[in-house]
Formats: structure tokens, sequence, C-alpha cells
């Protein structure tokens, strides 16, 4: 990581901290140019941004300078994020009239037409906004942990900007954090984030007798937490026979995202989604002492960014909220073993094409 951060310092040169913004945004998942990076004096504390279709993720990056020897400091962090986290809420909240920077003043501008945009409609769901705080290290101090759960909890409440609802939210993103979606994306074995031998995942149907199986294909609707424990357990090489996918945080992503954000539609997912196809060297169907289908060698051919986004979506929602989401949201999902396919190569291509055009 501190090579990568070094390179592209001296590439494009940046100073070290204005380098980890630029890949940290990379490891999160976005594509994002340089119109969407906030460099210089009056950031206001945004160091980067995202508009979707549902909100708008904005981000403070932070680093130590390095120490003499030129080593990365990963020691945990000051409150000093979060008062940026605060300081960018406050400018959402009450622009000021004049901007003297160009990249803010770019996003100010893309932050009043989502706001002028919605007044006056009868928009269901309020404009998200997800405050996200990516450190280089290993976390905060107690007391900056303590300021950081504290503004989580002031946030509970939707606010009202220009007559539009506005909900805001925060998250914590660590070197721990963003090394495990590296090593997800990186992950082309089956070994599990731990190390360990596995090559099968397995889905717990909504009910054992309601699956359709036939010919070695298997249709059901199973639990979204299944898939997102497979993805954190194996990552990209759950996307195998994909070899080229490259799944990035999109206007899908923050749909998807949103949807399981309420109970309401959390349980309605299923009927939102256009469910997931996985193919298998082979899976043992449910019985009574085991209510789930064991699949070995799962391949998502389709529906990689509908797990991708799942998984997202989970680590944002609070305690309760998992809980619900692990009992009540579902999933439409296809299961093939591969004889069951008469060419999987052209099956791939093509439900991949599918993906792609979404």
């Amino acid at each position: 990581m501190a090579l990568e951060i070094r390179e592209v310092s001296e590439a494009n040169n940046l100073p070290l901290d204005k380098a980890f913004s630029r890949l940290a945004a990379e490891w999160l998942g976005y594509q994002l140019d340089d119109s969407q990076f906030i460099d210089g004096a009056n950031d206001k504390g945004i160091d980067f941004w995202f508009q979707s279709d549902v909100g708008f993720d904005i981000f403070q990056a932070k680093t130590h300078l390095p120490d003499s020897t030129g080593e990365l400091d990963l020691q945990s962090f000051d409150k000093e994020g979060v008062t940026d986290l605060q300081r960018a809420r406050g400018f959402l909240l009450n622009p000021p009239t004049e901007i003297k920077n160009q990249q803010l003043k770019a996003f100010s501008h893309r932050w009043d037409h989502a706001i002028e945009s919605r007044r006056g409609t009868d928009e269901g769901e309020p404009l998200k906004v997800n405050l996200g705080l990516v450190v280089l290290g290993d976390g905060l101090t107690p007391g900056a942990l303590q300021d950081f759960e504290s503004f989580e909890k002031s946030l509970e409440q939707e606010v009202e900007i220009r007559g539009v609802r506005v909900e805001f939210g925060v998250s914590l993103h660590t070197v721990n954090t963003l090394l495990e979606r590296k090593w997800r994306e990186e992950n082309r074995t089956w070994k599990d984030i731990s190390g360990t031998k596995k090559n099968t995942i397995d889905l717990y149907p909504e009910g054992p007798d309601e699956a359709l199986v036939k010919n070695n294909t298997a249709v059901f609707y199973s639990r979204c937490y299944d898939l997102v424990k497979a993805y954190q357990s194996f990552g990209y090489q759950l996307f195998e026979p994909n070899v080229r996918c490259n799944i990035t945080v999109s206007k899908v992503n923050a749909a998807i995202r949103d949807s399981v954000q309420s109970r309401v539609t959390r349980e309605e997912f299923r009927f939102l989604n256009n469910g997931v196809t996985i193919v298998c060297k082979a899976y043992s169907r449910p019985s009574a002492n085991k209510p789930y289908f064991r699949v070995t060698e799962p391949g998502v051919v389709n529906g990689l960014q509908t797990v991708f986004a799942l998984q997202e979506a989970y680590q944002k929602l609070s305690n309760a909220d998992k809980e619900h989401f692990e009992k009540h949201c579902y999933v439409l999902v296809r299961l093939l073993q591969e004889q069951s396919v008469r060419d999987l190569s052209r099956m791939v291509r093509a439900t991949n094409t599918q993906y792609q055009r979404r």
C-alpha cells in the first residue's frame, strides 16, 4: 500500500495525502475524474465526492506525515477527521455566497442542482448523503471514536434543506478495511480471507420445499445475507467465470444500496431486483437436517453488481437493521450445475453482456 501511494504521488506530482485520496477512492470502488477531487485550501472538509440518483457520497481522507525514515505512520487519528465531516455537512446546509476553491464551487453547483431538481416534486425518498471518513491508520483514538459516534447519533433525524428532505449518514474506513477490499478484488483462489482452503457456500432458500429443482438446476429465493457472506469470504473469486469483471460503485449500485436501507423496501427487494445466476461444480439439496443448498465452487455469471452492492449496503446498516436484513431480505437465485449448460462460455458471455448494458 505504501509503495502504491508513493508511485501515484511521484507519477502525478502530488503530495502523499492527495495521492492517498486518489487511491482511497479507487480502493473504495469509485472511478472518479479530477473534477471530483477537491484539492487546495478552503475545501470545507471535502476531499472527493460521488453523485448517484439517490444522493451523494462525500469523503474526507486523512494521513499522517511519514516519519524520518520515510515509513508511513499508521497510528490512530484524532478528532480532526470527524470535525471535517461536520464542516462538510455545515457547508451543505449553509453554502457561503462566495466560494474561492474552483473544484468546490463546481461541486456546489451539483449540490444546488440536486436540491432544486427535487423542490416541489413528490419524491418519496429523501436525498441521501453519506459522509465517509477514510484514514490511513488503524482507526480513531478513543476520544475521536466517541466524537464520531456522537456525530453519527446526531444524524438520526433527517433535515430539510430549501424544502427538500435530506438524510445524512456517516461511515468510517480504516487501513484494515481498505486492505480487505483490496484482497477481495485480487483474490482468485478457493481460500477465504483468513487463508483457509474452502470452496463451498451455503444458500438458504426461503422454504426448503419452495425451491424448483429440475435437471441439475434450481430456482429459489435465497437470503441476501448468504451472498453477502460469500463475497466477504471469497471476493472476486466468486465472480471467476467473468474473468474480466471490474465492479465499481455506480448509479445501479447506489439504487440497490438504497433499496435495502428501509425495512419496507428491504422486504420487497426480491421484487425490485432481476436476481442472480450462479453456475457451480455441484450442489446438494436441502434436507430435514440441512435446510440449505451447499454449493461447490460457485461462480456468479449474472448479478455481480447486485452481490457487490448488497455487501456494501449491509456494512452501512445499524445492528438492528442488519438483523432484519439477515432474516427478511431475499433475492431470486438461479443455480445451475456446469453439466446442465451445453456451452458455459457462451452463457457467460451472453449474461455478462446483458449485465453490462444495464
